[in-house]
């Protein structure tokens, strides 16, 4: 029962929260002291909310999906993918990376940590922060 409801909230984060654009319903599934440990280092639950909004506006077709998702107790693991064509400027927190007109393809790893109440209090989350700068055409790629 507490796996299923696990499962529910992640996907109503991934499916109607991020994919949708609708990141007020993450103040209902995310608890307000929420920490994400990450590539780009602790985010709160704001700053989360404004990499994928930065995201969600940069990318045409802006998809996130959870691939697997994995529930034991209080804990969960995912692998999620966020894809979609960079068609728009990306304001991300150091510059603005103009769009290049590719598909980006951004694979993640999460394990999240849920409170006794349901909601997410602590995350994990590892990515290839370089090659998703390499994909927005940030960086060059080392293999051309």
């Amino acid at each position: 029962m507490i796996a299923q409801a696990h499962r529910s909230t992640l996907l109503r984060i991934s499916d109607e929260g991020l994919t949708q654009g609708d990141f007020a319903l993450l103040d209902e599934l995310i608890a307000e002291d929420y920490l994400v440990h990450s590539p780009f280092g602790d985010l709160n639950r704001e700053a989360v909310k404004g990499f994928f909004g930065a995201l969600c506006g940069a990318l045409a077709d802006f998809k996130v999906v959870r691939a697997q998702i994995v529930v034991e107790e209080n804990f969960a693991s995912t692998r999620s993918v966020v894809t979609g064509i960079f068609n728009h400027e990306f304001h991300g927190p150091t510059d603005v990376i103009a769009p290049n007109g590719q598909p980006i393809d951004l694979q993640i790893i999460n394990i999240f940590r849920f409170r006794a109440d349901g909601l997410i209090v602590e995350e994990w989350a590892q990515f290839d922060n370089l090659g998703l700068l390499t994909q927005l055409g940030a960086l060059p790629n080392a293999a051309q």
